[in-house]
């Protein structure tokens, strides 16, 4: 069974209800083929939904790694869960999310960090990073290390590790702060 042409574009152009229909199809067929006629089901799956990962790559763009690069993290993802999907157990797109954006986060927290702190404080920080423009509008004003604390139920010397920790996420060049009249 060849995959349709009109199941390569975005499902903008095709109802989500025969894209879904038709993937489920498709991996139900892949449970009893032979290696090489799943491997080739599988490819048409993956490539049906390249719209899929591109979407959820978009999401973690701008966070100082390459387009690109997120692009391939999350096409990795998507071969992820096209081979561990069970059409049994619910719909494609329904495990493919969390799995592609769990794969994306995975890279973020193991190849993102410069300087790379454990694992505890970079939770910390995302947390911190995601809660900041809540916590301001709260409180009408920037909260110290000492709210941030109290807002988290988190130790102060912690959320102070996080905070330090973030700064080593991205870095600059000795040149560029000199050039600002930085001076160490």
């Amino acid at each position: 069974m060849a995959i349709s042409k009109t199941f390569l574009v975005s499902p903008t152009q095709v109802s989500r209800e025969q894209l879904a229909e038709h993937t489920n199809d498709l991996l139900v067929e892949a449970e009893t083929a032979d290696p090489v006629e799943r491997q080739r089901i599988l490819d048409d799956v993956v490539t049906s939904h390249l719209w899929l990962a591109e979407m959820l790559a978009r999401r973690f763009s701008h966070r100082g790694e390459d387009e690109e690069d997120l692009l391939q993290v999350a096409c990795t993802g998507l071969v992820e869960a096209c081979r561990r999907f069970d059409p049994h157990q619910g719909s494609f797109v329904g495990f493919a999310v969390p799995t592609i954006t769990g794969v994306l986060k995975r890279h973020f927290r193991d190849h993102g960090w410069f300087v790379r702190p454990p694992r505890p404080t970079q939770e910390l920080a995302s947390i911190i990073w995601r809660q900041w423009p809540n916590l301001v509008q709260q409180m009408g004003a920037v909260p110290g290390t000492r709210d941030l604390a109290e807002e988290l139920d988190e130790p102060v010397g912690a959320v102070q590790q996080a905070h330090f920790a973030s700064q080593g996420y991205s870095t600059s060049s000795i040149d560029a702060a000199m050039s600002r009249g930085i001076c160490f």
